[in-house]
């Protein structure tokens, strides 16, 4: 008899191709002849065929023996075959006889199977024959390496014959199962940017909102005979969990990652992908219709991948010390903060260290990140915030939302942590928000403040020397914002203006010189008390750089549109309301944001102490051609002897879009029903 071993190839884009092979790790053959005695046995030889479809390509594979599977170097195509000594499960039945569960054990050619001596003339027979021969639907699985994981590859096949001898067909030739296989396969190989000396810990498939699981606790035959199937019971899982054989985990540089997968519909699915070092996630959702797993098919993925490395905080002393992310791929920028506890304040001093504690530079609060684990370090130090050689900005009674610093190094100030109706609350820690030079240059974390903490009611906190401007917010034990204050670093005069008393520049502005950048100062949705940064070009409207990260806008709806919540989140714009001009919601009762009902001023005025949003009545009348003209060179307007740049205005839709700069003077007034006043070129 000649012996010869069935391989199965399949490919994205080519045909299906067998091929006849010998193989090395196959016994000599055993001249066995169906029908002879030997011993009280009769040794009979089975084929077996299994069927697969690549999802991937939508290829049939339509023939061939199979269990393990051996992708090709790029994944084009996968040699399939049963290996030497897997063990199934076969019964038989004819008139004489029905057998129990009988191994069957592939001797390179076929399944090998003993029948009763008494099986030995023709018959009727019928066949069944599982794989494995103990089946298993489990969560946990353990793989070899990056070698097919063959022990979950559940199918079943079944054959029957009129008359014939044990292990034939009627017209004489072998009998082959068709087996049909119960999961589908996902497999996924990956590359990374790691080095070959890190290896795989671990690899979980999850699905979500799957109609059915993917693994069961235990596997049973429905019926041995004519492949009805297999039942599952025990608990269900929607993840499947696979380790690795001691001695055999694969590098995570290059690896391979197999699972049977029970038939089932679902909305997403991840990959959770554990290394010795460092955690992957890769994950895949789905659109309108949902994907899907079904039987005797491939789902392959491949990729090459960019692990992320951790990164790690020192405990220090006197604050909490975190990054906007808890890991990052190598070149990623990754942003510092750094909390300080009651009575501390940051030293600005970070330190960032990698492999062998090799140094990683540090700009302000920002880092790029190596393709290795770092430990980010820093100090704290104590204070009181209510010593008296602090300048005291809110004694006798001077409380405001903005106040007015001069741009002089080294100055130390204090403020309570109250607005005009008193304390703001329960506040545990501060943080500054913001800080800005007006243009397109992005400050560093402290290069306008310094050394800021919160302690006994008071914050503090320490100029630098540069103009600009910063938002310091106060927090409650939760983190929550409680409040927030304007520290406007600038050198600021009265004037006066047919008999109204203003600043000689807008709120936010760094400088009074006609046609500067700094002259065009912050911008501010009406009725809000936290101003939005403004323009780094007098032409253009480009929005200038900040020393953090602006969060998205949000839309205004019942639960953004109101003071409430925007006191909350100071840094968020609130667009315009679907069915009104203003950010607050319909309904809200706005008309005393910045003014009471005995024009006073109110908790919310933007503006520092002493001054308030002018009304539509101290405002001068810029239509008297005697107050305005305007000054078309440097893009502004004079009113009076005074100029005043053309900063234009904000767009209701996107904190980004500038309406009007350099073509249009635009104040807010502090009642809602005059909204501004314009002037226009």
């Amino acid at each position: 008899m000649k012996t010869t071993k069935r391989f199965l190839y399949f490919a994205a884009v080519s045909s299906l191709l067998f091929a006849a092979c010998s193989r090395e790790d196959v016994v000599p053959e055993e001249n066995f002849t169906p029908g002879e005695n030997t011993g009280k046995t009769y040794p009979v030889y089975f084929g077996a065929e299994a069927t697969l479809n690549d999802a991937a390509s939508g290829d049939d594979i339509t023939a061939g023996t199979k269990v393990s599977l051996t992708p090709d170097a790029d994944d084009s195509s996968f040699k399939a075959s049963w290996d030497y000594l897997d063990r199934g499960s076969i019964q038989y039945s004819s008139k004489l006889v029905t057998s129990a569960k009988n191994p069957a054990t592939w001797n390179g050619e076929s399944f090998f199977v003993n029948f009763y001596p008494y099986a030995e003339s023709p018959s009727n027979w019928k066949y069944t024959l599982i794989y494995p021969e103990t089946p298993k639907s489990g969560q946990n699985r353990v793989q070899e390496g990056s070698k097919y994981n063959s022990e979950y590859d559940l199918m079943i096949g079944n054959a029957e014959v009129t008359y014939a001898n044990p292990g034939f067909y009627d017209n004489g030739d072998k009998i082959i199962f068709n087996m049909l296989r119960e999961t589908g396969i996902a497999y996924f190989h990956i590359k990374s940017n790691l080095g070959e000396d890190e290896t795989l810990v671990s690899a979980t498939l999850t699905v979500d909102g799957g109609t059915k699981p993917i693994a069961y606790e235990k596997v049973s035959l429905h019926s041995f005979y004519y492949s009805e199937g297999f039942e599952y019971s025990g608990n269900e899982y929607n993840s499947i969990n696979l380790t690795f054989k001691e001695g055999t985990a694969p590098s995570a540089n290059d690896f391979k990652l197999w699972f049977n997968v029970l038939p089932t519909k679902y909305n997403s699915s991840t990959l959770v992908i554990e290394t010795t070092a460092r955690k992957l996630t890769l994950t895949k959702k789905a659109g309108k219709d949902p994907y899907s797993y079904d039987t005797q098919k491939l789902y392959k993925v491949t990729r090459t991948v960019a692990f992320p490395n951790a990164i790690t905080f020192a405990t220090v002393e006197g604050g909490t010390l975190s990054a906007d992310r808890s890991e990052a791929t190598s070149g990623t920028t990754v942003t510092l903060t750094a909390t300080a506890n009651k009575d501390y304040y940051f030293n600005n001093d970070w330190s960032v260290t990698g492999k062998n504690g090799n140094p990683v530079e540090v700009t302000g609060n920002t880092f790029i990140m190596p393709a290795y684990p770092v430990t980010v370090t820093g100090t704290f130090t104590k204070q009181s915030g209510g010593d008296d050689n602090r300048t005291n900005l809110s004694a006798d009674g001077k409380i405001a939302n903005c106040y007015i610093v001069p741009p002089t190094a080294d100055l130390k100030y204090k403020f309570l942590t109250n607005n005009i109706n008193g304390p703001v609350g329960d506040v545990t820690t501060c943080d500054v928000l913001w800080e800005s030079f007006g243009t397109s240059t992005a400050p560093n974390v402290g290069d306008l403040v310094k050394y800021v903490s919160y302690s006994d009611g008071y914050i503090s906190f320490t100029t630098t020397g540069n103009a600009g401007n910063a938002l310091i917010a106060a927090k409650d034990a939760d983190g929550v914002i409680l409040w927030s204050w304007h520290i406007w670093i600038t050198e600021t005069k009265d004037i006066t203006i047919a008999s109204t008393t203003l600043l000689d520049r807008n709120l936010g502005a760094t400088s009074s010189v006609k046609g500067s950048v700094g002259a065009l100062g912050l911008y501010y949705q009406w009725g809000r008390k936290d101003p939005f940064i403004g323009s780094s070009s007098t032409t253009t409207g480009t929005k200038a750089k900040i020393s953090t990260v602006w969060p998205d806008d949000v839309a205004s709806s019942d639960e953004t549109g109101n003071l409430a919540w925007a006191n909350k989140h100071p840094m968020t714009y609130i667009t315009k309301h679907t069915s009104t001009f203003h950010w607050f919601s319909i309904g809200a009762d706005n008309k005393y944001n910045w003014i009471t009902a005995d024009s006073k001023k109110t908790a919310y005025d933007p503006c520092p102490f002493g001054y308030m949003v002018p009304s539509t009545t101290s405002w001068p009348n810029l239509t008297d051609n005697n107050i305005g003209f305007e000054d078309t060179i440097n893009h502004g307007v004079y009113i009076g002897e005074y100029w005043f740049p053309y900063a234009g205005f904000l767009s209701n839709t996107n904190a980004s879009s500038f309406q009007s700069i350099s073509s249009e003077l635009a104040f807010w007034l502090n009642d809602p029903s005059s909204n501004t006043s314009y002037l226009s070129i």
